[in-house]
């Protein structure tokens, strides 16, 4: 997951890809 990135400091299970 080296293009993924926590969106969501609350919710580190929670990610979005990044493009």
């Amino acid at each position: 997951m080296t293009f993924w990135t926590i969106r969501a400091p609350s919710v580190p299970s929670k990610a979005e890809p990044v493009f």
